[in-house]
């Protein structure tokens, strides 16, 4: 693997693609709008790269065995001695959370064909002590959390963080968030079925923004299921899913490069990057609150306490990390339609626990009452 991974890196480096590939003008450095450089771009974006044997003198595949590979079996590797040293120091703080397995679903033609095991922690104290250690100050950075939240998360003490909380530099006009209030969505097994109002609303939006790629951001794959039997078939052309196990990476390419292509999926609420016309509207189908039948860890948050605090937080914050997908920069602008008439009250009851610049960005709603 090493050896390999020495040999990619060198079919990788400059001195080896521009015995393939260059321009010209510019060589190997790339620049925009030229043909040429084209080319050496679409040979190192493709890693055709790792095909060429005749620089190389090797009997392996490197497209299999690269030093991207061994760069993932070394974060794996770094990954399982945290996870194996967390598991022998409280064995009873991690909780499968899904069992993904291929046996089970043969014959449904889905994109996956490997067995997934989701394990999850209960808290993650003893990890963050491994983090922050060795440090008399640590910095974390993010937009979706408040103090509350933080300190039950992360197991530290109230007097022991400092909480800055920013405003947002992005416009509210630019993000705006407009509560419709549909139909109220039921929660459990009901929610594979969805009010036909919710439909005809999805439709009608998609009508709207018919020349604008979008997402639309969902709880579960059984809702997507439903909406891609029922929604109308010329709308349906549009809509991109997204399935459990399916490369996100290609499914994100293939809609940056199709026009007014919509993605669809549960899986898209968090570390997804869609800036300026990648997406210029986003739906929110359902009111965010995380399962408590299936999901193990979840329900042992939601019975945690008894105002079920943690659980009503981590839900609210959850709209708020969906409300972000689609607007990514200062300039950047998108709307945001909201569904679900439960939304409003989970907005309206943590409004003292969400950001103010979010509050700010909600239309629809009054906080009045």
């Amino acid at each position: 693997m090493k050896n390999c991974a020495e040999h990619t890196l060198f079919l990788q480096s400059e001195d080896h693609i521009k015995k393939h590939h260059s321009c010209i003008r510019h060589g190997v450095k790339i620049k925009d709008g030229c043909t040429s450089c084209g080319k050496v771009r679409e040979y190192i974006k493709t890693k055709e790269f790792l095909k060429c044997k005749e620089h190389v003198d090797c009997e392996n595949d490197h497209r299999y065995i690269n030093h991207f590979v061994l760069n993932e079996l070394k974060n794996y590797t770094t990954k399982m001695k945290i996870l194996q040293k967390g598991l022998s120091s409280s064995d009873q703080n991690y909780i499968i959370t899904d069992i993904q397995s291929k046996t089970q679903d043969q014959g449904k033609n889905l994109p996956y064909n490997f067995d997934e095991i989701t394990i999850k922690p209960w808290h993650i104290h003893w990890f963050m002590d491994e983090l922050t250690g060795n440090f008399d100050i640590t910095l974390f950075m993010s937009a979706t959390i408040n103090l509350e939240l933080f300190c039950k998360e992360t197991g530290f003490r109230k007097d022991e963080v400092f909480f800055i909380n920013e405003d947002s530099n992005i416009p509210k006009e630019n993000r705006k968030i407009v509560f419709l209030k549909t139909e109220y969505i039921e929660s459990g097994d009901t929610e594979s079925v969805l009010p036909q109002k919710i439909i005809s609303q999805i439709e009608a939006i998609l009508k709207i923004r018919s020349e604008q790629r979008g997402v639309i951001l969902l709880t579960s794959y059984s809702q997507m299921d439903y909406i891609l039997e029922n929604i109308a078939s010329h709308l349906k052309s549009r809509l991109l899913p997204l399935y459990k196990g399916q490369d996100k990476g290609e499914a994100l390419e293939l809609h940056r490069n199709t026009k007014n292509s919509v993605l669809i999926s549960p899986g898209l609420e968090s570390g997804v990057n869609l800036p300026d016309d990648e997406s210029r509207f986003q739906i929110i189908v359902k009111a965010p609150y995380y399962p408590t039948m299936d999901d193990m860890r979840m329900k042992k948050i939601y019975n945690s306490e008894p105002d079920h605090r943690r659980y009503y937080l981590k839900s609210a914050f959850r709209l708020l990390q969906m409300a972000g997908r689609s607007v990514r920069h200062v300039k950047d602008y998108a709307m945001t339609y909201v569904l679900d008439s439960k939304a409003e009250r989970m907005v309206y009851h943590q409004k003292n626990d969400l950001p103010k610049w979010f509050i700010e960005a909600c239309d629809g709603i009054s906080f009045s009452k």
